[in-house]
């Protein structure tokens, strides 16, 4: 009977860009970046298994092209919500040491593409792809209560559907 809630921004950018392992010739876009709010929250149902939901907005998704003007696009928008379950796998209590794993689901919150504009926008600047997904949670957790401290190690791996136009992003594996 426990719920929590957290609020994390994420910015992201980039004005280089890779082919494999090296530096591409690729100098269409001068520059891309992201501001991204997400928003997520748990309840726990008993002390072994919480229920737990995700939602981002992006406030901007922008390239800026090397064009004479320099010309932008931005996209904007609520990105996908993921529900899930989270089980507790392990616990050792009085050395506060606990394994979860976690299964859920990603819903896009928008199917067709986002146009600005009466232009449709490229793939890397809409705030979803339209397409549903699995999600797969690990984390490790060690808590030292003497000094207040949590150490952390985490894991995270999508898998993405086709979307409507038959685009489908790879798998993607975070640690």
């Amino acid at each position: 009977n426990s719920f929590g809630i957290i609020t994390f921004y994420k910015h992201g950018g980039s004005t280089r860009y890779y082919e494999k392992d090296k530096h591409a010739d690729y100098s269409l876009i001068k520059k891309a970046s992201y501001n991204n709010l997400t928003t997520f929250a748990g309840f726990g149902i008993t002390n072994r298994l919480s229920l737990e939901g995700e939602l981002g907005y992006f406030i901007n998704k922008t390239q800026k092209y090397n064009t004479q003007p320099e010309y932008t696009l931005k996209g904007f928008g609520f990105s996908n919500l993921i529900l899930s379950a989270r089980y507790k796998l392990y616990a050792e209590n009085f050395k506060r040491i606990f394994l979860t794993g976690a299964l859920g689901i990603k819903v896009p919150c928008a199917r067709n593409p986002q146009s600005v504009n009466h232009v449709e926008l490229p793939v890397e600047l809409q705030p979803t792809l339209g397409a549903f997904g699995i999600v797969l949670n690990t984390a490790f957790v060690k808590e030292n209560s003497g000094r207040g401290l949590r150490f952390f190690l985490t894991n995270r791996i999508e898998t993405n559907f086709a979307n409507k136009n038959e685009y489908q992003l790879g798998t993607s594996i975070f640690s």
